[in-house]
């Protein structure tokens, strides 16, 4: 039976698929009255729509986390489109759609089902936890502060300084342990298309690091939940504590509102605001210290997330004090500004985000620190031993009890669980060829072929592995052969495409293994490469499988699989579909190009969007009546087929092709009869190989040393060293749509400007807003209220680059600058070699200068120059301005409209806001930093002297650049 299980990996690389998920709504309006002094009215949501949101992301995220990631490229020619095979199991399994939540009052229920405080930690009146006089103490939080088995967890951290420092503390809450391992079992059917999954309570059994006090043991209840939101937490929280009565709370939520989308950081804002109002009706005198939101290593897609943190934990200072009372304070934990985790690197993390067990120390310092200093209890902070301090060690010995086996799932391994393992790193080879997975894990210790093949040798082996730099040793190699006793896949399948969706249905298969046949289950993949989506699943008892809800003019690759009681039977590959077209013009343009006496290139013109894909036919012009056969399917875009092994010869064959749409399928184009090969012909004739998968998609590498021990900056205590910052930013969308010229008119990139109508001081709004666009009422500028942008573009694109924006390194060439324009707008051309590389603008890559020890990455946005001016005589000026490190604010914004400014930080660049009068985050007021300090080296253009560089009283460096514009310059800095 599929459940719905409250673990899921918090934000994880593949926090995407929240993106399909409905997004809380987000909105802009005028500061109305709160109960907690709310600054800005957030976007909030509700609580009955954040517990369904909740379940809709654990149900996709249980099913991908129980599941094995798969191996990469290893299905030979002889398998029938192999190609796409081998593109589609590096993204198994599938996320499951079109399922029906459960009731929000159930779900509540089963949040708020478990026992009394009292009978669950078994105290009684007598003991020292239940005097009168312990201070009790609730640790409100996700999975950051529940922890997974075999962790330390800040929240023994912050027990063990409450022992230190002699405070008799009770920890309280619902739940005692960490996340428990999954139960190893073998491949579950995914839940039908339709139905309702059975629920869980979550996840709190795992145990804690075998090293931990046995006192804590005993006293170290919490109210943690992995995957858990402040916008849930916020419509249980006053019933949680009625059975656990508290007097302080040490929160740290909100991570989950905005990295799963439950909401904006207003939102977020809200939701926290509510728990600190729900908690005071339970106590009155309730004392709060709230942590601030960490950052965590860049994912690409995913910029609103490094927006949103920096928005929440501008703005909680603030909010902090407003929510405070004499009798109830509230107080801020910088958490943040100890803990090391930052957009480009997180020594502190074990996965980019979570703590190890050197960041669970710097967590309980942060609240430790606030203690000590706000609330007066203690007499110093937790101290923070040294990252290689071998008390932080973790142990994780070679699985024992190793085997691997043929079974009913093809081959099967399996191993006695490894205590503080998270999961398992695999190698896996087949036939004796290499080891062909890519990022194989198992989440629990048995691990199960995938689309086996009767009769292929596996050769196995497994370590224990907590994160993604702490890992045991590997067993010794096992073999076995594959003996699955898995179905066939359906027969004569046919896909229908429909306005929203597609239809499919299929005859029942027969033969071996059939008679336990439980389910199919429909794959289909948008796979366009920069779509970046990965594989959903719709599952039906039988024929036909309808699915709806789809976005239209997509094209949807399809698969059909069987599931019987052993598990998932080999895949049919079957017609692409695209909703909302119907049937595909005939293709013209076909060519065929021999590669030699029994090989050809088939290409042909692309008929538009409405082909789901193409099929390749041929037939020998020497048999009398002979007829056109398929003799195969292109799909993914591809306009282009080779063929091999034609016998007696490629000349004695005619090819055509077809274009189809589902089972909607146009004419045959005429036959192309090919040639014999001559001397001449070409050997090379290829088809272009498949995109890259989501490029830019991922991660970065990022200058800096996330390593370094970091410099004192703490004014209240000169001796604490505060985790550095690394230099540099990775590639993020916002900033690549503004060098690539692609408007921002996606919310998510709302902090970070916009172009097009619907933007307001660098925020994307929508229609009503347009009127609120504005300029400098200056008469000479230009007064458009169209708030679009000028087109910033970078030519520099090297294949490794992902479009990364240009870098002024020390003695670094920043490239060649190209400026265009009518007098409305200027186009600026930056193309610049990556960071430690030089060459002529456009031209490859050198070995050139070595990195800078600070690299700066810029991006340059050129506004509106005087409206009828001309480029030459126009004053344009480049600004750089350093922003605060944390948080990072924007300055004042009153230059003129022909100004360009590039906001440069250790951690990266920040685009300019928009012109006109502005507001920070949506505050009033102006801030800039006053801390701007050796970021300008000396700027010189090619035959160009004498530009006039100086600095203001703030800081910022002014190069006039205006007399000296002309339709290329090459600058070095």
């Amino acid at each position: 039976m599929y459940r719905l299980n409250h673990f899921f990996l918090c934000v994880s690389a593949a926090v995407w698929l929240c993106t399909a998920w409905a997004k809380a709504e987000t909105q802009s309006t005028p500061a109305v009255a709160a109960p907690t002094n709310i600054t800005i009215p957030p976007s909030s949501i509700g609580f009955s729509s954040a517990l369904r949101h909740e379940a809709s992301a654990v149900v996709e995220s249980d099913y991908s986390a129980s599941s094995d990631a798969q191996e990469t490229r290893f299905y030979p020619t002889s398998i029938p489109q192999n190609e796409v095979l081998n593109h589609m199991v590096p993204l198994l399994p599938p996320m499951q759609v079109g399922l029906e939540l459960p009731d929000a009052e159930d779900l509540k229920a089963n949040l708020t089902s478990s026992p009394s405080e009292r009978e669950r930690i078994g105290i009684n009146a007598d003991s020292l936890l239940a005097r009168q006089d312990a201070l009790r103490v609730m640790i409100v939080g996700d999975s950051i502060s529940q922890g997974q088995e075999g962790d330390w967890t800040w929240r023994y951290r912050i027990w063990q300084w409450f022992q230190e420092n002699e405070i008799s503390a009770q920890f309280v809450g619902p739940y005692k342990g960490t996340v428990e391992p999954e139960e190893a079992e073998q491949p579950q059917p995914p839940p039908l298309y339709g139905t309702t999954p059975v629920t869980l309570p979550p996840r709190t059994s795992g145990g804690y690091a075998k090293g931990v006090d046995s006192r804590f043991l005993s006293n170290c209840n919490h109210f943690c939940v992995w995957g858990r939101a402040a916008a849930v937490d916020k419509g249980i929280i006053r019933e949680t504590l009625t059975q656990n009565p508290a007097d302080l709370m040490l929160l740290m939520l909100g991570f989950n509102d905005i990295g799963w989308f439950y909401t904006n950081a207003y939102g977020t804002i809200d939701s926290i605001a509510t728990i600190i109002d729900e908690a005071r009706e339970t106590n009155p005198k309730m004392k709060f210290v709230v942590g601030n939101i960490i950052h965590r290593t860049f994912i690409g897609g995913r910029e609103d997330l490094v927006a949103n943190t920096d928005i929440i934990n501008d703005m909680l200072p603030e909010e902090v004090e407003n929510w405070s009372t004499s009798e109830s304070p509230v107080y801020l934990a910088d958490i943040a500004k100890y803990y090391d985790c930052r957009p480009g690197g997180c020594p502190a993390g074990y996965d980019g985000l979570h703590p190890n067990a050197w960041g669970e120390y710097q967590i309980a310092h942060g609240f430790s620190k606030t203690l000590v200093n706000k609330l007066n209890m203690g007499s110093k902070p937790l101290a923070i031993p040294s990252q290689i301090d071998a008390s932080l060690a973790r142990n994780l010995p070679v699985p024992s009890n190793f085997r691997v086996f043929s079974s009913p799932q093809g081959v099967t391994a399996t191993w006695d669980p490894v205590y503080g393992a998270y999961s398992y790193d695999m190698k896996v080879s087949i036939n004796g060829g290499d080891n062909g997975f890519s990022g194989l894990t198992a989440s629990f210790n048995r691990w199960d072929s995938h689309w086996p093949i009767d009769g292929w040798n596996y050769a196995v082996s497994v370590r224990a592995s907590a994160g993604d730099n702490i890992k045991g040793s590997f067993t010794g190699t096992l073999t076995a052969e594959a003996k699955p006793q898995l179905a066939p896949p359906p027969q004569n399948v046919n896909v229908k495409a429909t306005e929203a969706g597609f239809t499919v249905t299929w005859d029942n298969p027969k033969g071996l293994y059939t008679d336990s046949i439980d389910r199919y289950n429909i794959i289909y993949w948008d796979w366009k490469s920069d779509h970046c989506s990965y594989l959903n699943g719709a599952a039906f008892e039988s024929s036909p499988g309808k699915v709806t809800g789809l976005p239209p003019r997509i094209n949807y690759l399809i698969a059909l699989v069987t599931w019987n009681e052993n598990g998932e039977g080999f895949p049919i590959l079957v017609s692409n579909a695209v909703p909302g077209y119907g049937t595909p013009e005939t293709p013209s343009g076909v060519k065929v190009d021999t590669i030699d006496a029994t090989s050809v290139r088939i290409t042909w013109d692309d008929v538009g969007p409405e082909a789901g894909g193409y099929r390749v036919w041929s037939r020998n012009i020497n048999e009398k009546d002979s007829k056109f056969q398929v003799i195969a399917n292109v799909t993914m875009g591809s306009l282009c087929n080779e063929e091999y092994f034609i016998f007696p010869g490629v000349w004695n064959y005619a090819f055509a092709v077809s274009a189809f749409n589902g089972d909607n399928e146009s004419g045959r184009s005429s036959g192309i009869i090919a040639s014999k090969p001559t001397s001449d012909t070409p050997q090379d004739f290829k088809c272009p190989a498949q995109p890259v998968w989501c490029p830019g998609g991922g991660e970065v590498d990022v200058p800096g040393n996330p390593g370094d021990p970091g410099t004192p900056t703490d004014p209240d205590d000169p001796d604490e060293t505060q985790p550095p910052t690394s230099t540099g930013i990775p590639n993020v969308a916002c900033f690549a749509n503004l060098i690539l010229s692609s408007p921002l008119t996606d919310e998510l990139c709302a902090s970070y400007g916009c172009i097009g109508d619907d933007c307001f001081d660098g925020r994307c709004l929508g229609d009503d807003y347009v009127e609120g666009c504005t300029r400098p009422s200056d008469a000479s500028t230009s007064t458009s209220t169209s708030c679009e942008m000028p087109v910033v573009t970078n030519t520099w694109s090297p294949g490794n680059s992902h479009g990364a924006i240009p870098v002024l390194g020390a003695g670094g060439n920043l490239g060649n600058i190209e400026i265009t324009g009518d007098g409305a707008k200027l186009t600026l051309t930056v193309s610049s070699p990556p960071s430690g590389t030089s060459g002529p603008p456009g031209g490859e890559p050198t070995g050139g200068n070595p990195p800078s020890e600070k690299n700066h990455r810029v991006i340059i946005n050129l506004e509106r120059i005087p409206s009828g001016g001309e480029i030459g005589g126009t004053d344009a000026w480049v600004v750089f301005e350093r922003m605060l490190e944390d948080p990072p604010v924007q300055v004042c914004n009153t230059r003129p409209l022909s100004t360009t400014y590039i906001y440069t930080d250790d951690i990266g660049t920040y685009p300019a806001v928009d012109l006109g009068p502005f507001t920070a985050y949506g505050k009033s007021g102006c801030k800039y930093n006053a801390n701007n300090k050796d970021i300008i080296g000396t700027l010189s253009c090619q035959g160009v002297s004498g530009i006039s560089c100086e600095r203001n009283d703030e800081e910022d460096v002014y190069c006039d650049l205006g007399a000296v514009i002309k339709s290329s310059l090459v600058c070095t800095w």
